[in-house]
């Protein structure tokens, strides 16, 4: 069993927004959005490497492993609900839409980020577009 990266949303945002962990660059308007799509291309790049070249002999599996916190709604009240479901998709949704669902980062992301968040080429979406182990291979981490 093999990962690519590791926590993916925890190195572009902590990493390179906040700058809470390495390599504690604060640039939240700009870099967390490029380190993520070089994240999901880095991914989608080892994961063929691995599936082509050493998956045939060695019979190994090969995925990313995500993380999110999982955001509840504070009320029930419409603003509330869509709140916490745009934080998952900033979260979550950033890595796994592109891998697990149709290629692309989630419509919320490329509304709210606008040019910040670099479009995904036809090429590079069908590279990342199901490159995981399995379906459903998302694992989630309740943090506090």
């Amino acid at each position: 069993m093999w990962i690519t990266i590791n926590e993916p949303y925890d190195i572009a945002w902590y990493g390179h927004g906040t700058g809470s962990q390495a390599p504690g660059i604060k640039e939240p308007g700009t870099k967390p959005y490029i380190v993520g799509r070089n994240l999901l291309l880095a991914h989608a790049a080892a994961y063929r490497l691995y599936k082509n070249s050493y998956a045939p002999t060695q019979g190994g599996k090969i995925g990313i492993s995500l993380n999110s916190d999982w955001k509840l709604p504070k009320t029930n009240t419409p603003k509330d609900v869509q709140a916490a479901d745009r934080a998952k998709e900033f979260m979550l949704g950033w890595f796994a839409n592109p891998i697990f669902g149709n290629g692309e980062y989630p419509e919320i992301m490329k509304t709210r980020a606008g040019s910040r968040l670099k479009a995904l080429t036809i090429q590079e979406k069908n590279d990342i577009r199901g490159n995981t182990v399995g379906s459903h291979s998302v694992c989630l981490s309740k943090r506090h």
